[in-house]
């Protein structure tokens, strides 16, 4: 999770709720909150992501990413599906969650389209942040129907 934090403070403006802000001995000791787990993405021998996952309600959860630059986004891509289906085939999710930051008029491009590799559509909510008050961040979800195919913007279609 050092490592982690180290990434954070490379990016400290795309990491503002995450990271970039704290640190490194707050940063780890959140880490250790009960409703978060931490997933790491190992490519070629080497830690490249750590997603981590909260849990906001009984069958909801959040995700965000912790990448090193260079991250291959295929691996992550592929890390993040992975923890998707094991949110809903295991852990009976009915809902995942995340955001993506807008810095002024600039999205990024990154977050987004890995939310929309996932099959995580925009909700329309969005806040400012709080460390920030030219970033908005916006909310993306896949829902469990989703996910099932129940809908037309299925993942699995």
């Amino acid at each position: 999770m050092s490592q982690a934090w180290e990434w954070t403070q490379q990016r400290p403006r795309f990491y503002l709720e995450t990271g970039g802000n704290q640190s490194v001995e707050a940063y780890l000791e959140d880490a250790k909150a009960p409703e978060k787990k931490q997933i790491a993405v190992v490519d070629d021998g080497q830690l490249v992501s750590v997603i981590t996952v909260r849990l906001v309600s009984d069958d909801a959860f959040e995700i965000h990413v912790t990448s090193c630059k260079g991250a291959s986004a295929q691996t992550v891509t592929d890390a993040l599906k992975a923890v998707r289906d094991s949110l809903f085939q295991t852990m009976n999710a009915k809902v995942i969650l995340t955001s993506c930051p807008l810095y002024g008029k600039h999205e990024h491009k990154g977050s987004r389209q890995l939310a929309e590799a996932c099959g995580m559509t925009i909700t329309g909510a969005e806040w400012k942040s709080a460390f920030d008050e030219n970033v908005l961040w916006r909310e993306y979800e896949i829902t469990k129907g989703q996910y099932y195919g129940q809908s037309k913007t299925s993942p699995n279609q």
